[in-house]
């Protein structure tokens, strides 16, 4: 299969962070005719928006669009699927830590903004044909999805994977049974493993579409901390200009450096594979 060079690219979570990054990339290219900023909310897209277009365009002419999404709400992305025509790119890097408890959905938050959500999201444009063929998928893993042993992050424990060990996860009963050993990093790393290999499982279902795991490594400027607790966004703040210093952290523009890199050289990063720590890519 011959995969396309992306030139109408979808990206979740826009409006700040990396994905703000990945967009700004994107408009810089001439082969990019539009950016789609799939934002939550409404006033900071515009604001990422205008922000974008003073960095990357010609005065009075633009390659950036919204469209919102929240992307943990079933019923916002199937309402804002409609508003789309075809695209040939998506980078699903909208995620982050979220709570335990199911929503209305009956998905627990943390699962439904980096597992869930994307994949209706996928499913919602393949069933509506506004997917080309040849287009790439690039979901937004983690290094956590393996464990990171440089960080004292356990592996996530998955035993045969039926379906109910993963409903497990997605709908947080995996996490309630954890009870005092459940925390950020128990959580996490689960989910973005099921996102994971829900990506490489859409690789062999869908031969005509690229679909590919990258971590954008441990960034700075990203909004991953936003539900953490006060002691741990401090913690972090302090660990990761250290972090950096020893190049085991780096800049939003490095993480999001990443993401193009991987969307246009299909070769180099087939379909179904994960892209991990370093450009080791497995």
């Amino acid at each position: 299969m011959t995969f396309v060079i992306p030139s109408t690219i979808l990206v979740t979570g826009a409006s700040a962070g990396v994905g703000f990054e990945a967009a700004r990339q994107l408009g810089m290219k001439d082969s990019t005719k539009k950016v789609i900023l799939a934002c939550r909310n409404q006033e900071r897209a515009e604001a990422a928006k205008a922000n974008l277009e003073e960095m990357c365009c010609k005065t009075g002419t633009t390659k950036f669009e919204i469209i919102i999404i929240d992307i943990k709400d079933f019923k916002s992305i199937k309402g804002a699927i409609s508003s789309l025509n075809k695209i040939d790119g998506v980078i699903l890097n909208a995620g982050g830590p979220g709570g335990i408890a199911p929503n209305k959905d009956g998905i627990c938050d943390i699962a439904a903004l980096n597992v869930t959500g994307n994949a209706l999201l996928v499913d919602e444009l393949l069933k509506s044909n506004k997917l080309a063929k040849g287009s790439t998928v690039l979901y937004v893993s983690s290094e956590y999805a393996r464990g990171f042993k440089e960080m004292g992050v356990p592996q996530p424990t998955i035993g045969s994977g039926t379906v109910e060990e993963i409903q497990d996860i997605l709908n947080g009963s995996k996490f309630v049974k954890l009870k005092g050993k459940r925390s950020f990093n128990a959580t996490y790393t689960h989910v973005k493993l099921v996102g994971t290999m829900w990506t490489s499982a859409m690789a062999r279902k869908f031969r005509e579409i690229r679909f590919i795991s990258i971590s954008p490594g441990y960034t700075a400027g990203t909004n991953i901390m936003t539900n953490l607790s006060g002691l741990q966004r401090y913690v972090f703040s302090c660990m990761t200009p250290i972090m950096q210093c020893f190049k085991i952290a780096h800049s939003s523009n490095d993480g999001a450096k990443r993401y193009l890199d991987v969307l246009y050289d299909c070769e180099k990063f087939q379909s179904g594979k994960f892209c991990q720590y370093q450009c080791c890519y497995r």
